[in-house]
């Protein structure tokens, strides 16, 4: 069982690399004045061919930001599921394969609800948008993926990270700045978003 889940994660990667660099059309839901249609990154357009001799920091916005959503969005639930459970070894070794050892050593799974929600808490980010975190909920339709990202602070602001809703298409909305780094705050947010 655990062969085939590796199996399917790589099957995912190889299916999210091949069309990483294809152009994505921005989507916000448009009744929320918060959110902010997300431009393009230029650390987004990396493909599977090339995502090994990449530099670390497009392997993580791979893995953060294209990887996660779709494990999120394509596995029908297994993922969650399989986070739920406890079994993060797929997530593990899909970390260590992609981005590093040292860096899947940094990531660690709460459960929020034992029914539909995991935290992913990864070690302090170095750049921007690297993730302080990611929160999943929710199966099928009700799936939903938040980030929260690092971003450079602007003159006279405490701003730390940004939030952003994660499409099943590959898209973000950007909801805006905040203040904090720790995770209740994060987890506290976006269940006050939905």
């Amino acid at each position: 069982m655990m062969m085939l889940k590796h199996a399917l994660l790589t099957l995912i990667l190889l299916v999210v690399a091949s069309c990483a660099s294809s152009p994505k059309s921005d989507v916000a839901n448009p009744s929320d004045e918060n959110a902010v249609n997300a431009q393009s990154d230029s650390r987004a357009g990396t493909n599977m061919s090339d995502i090994a001799s990449q530099p670390e920091d497009k392997r993580i916005y791979f893995f953060e930001h294209q990887f996660l959503p779709e494990l999120a969005y394509r596995t029908n639930g297994e993922f969650l599921r399989d986070l739920l459970g406890g079994d993060t070894n797929p997530l593990m070794a899909s970390a260590s394969e992609i981005v590093s050892d040292e860096y899947a050593k940094g990531i660690t799974v709460t459960v929020v609800n034992p029914e539909s929600a995991v935290l992913l808490s990864f070690a302090n980010p170095k750049n921007p948008p690297d993730c302080f975190f990611t929160y999943i909920q929710g199966f099928g339709d009700n799936t939903v993926f938040f980030t929260y990202e690092k971003i450079e602070p602007m003159d006279g602001e405490v701003m730390v990270g940004m939030v952003a809703l994660w499409t099943n298409l590959g898209d973000h909305a950007i909801l805006g700045p905040r203040d904090y780094t720790d995770a209740a705050s994060f987890i506290r947010d976006v269940q006050e978003m939905q």
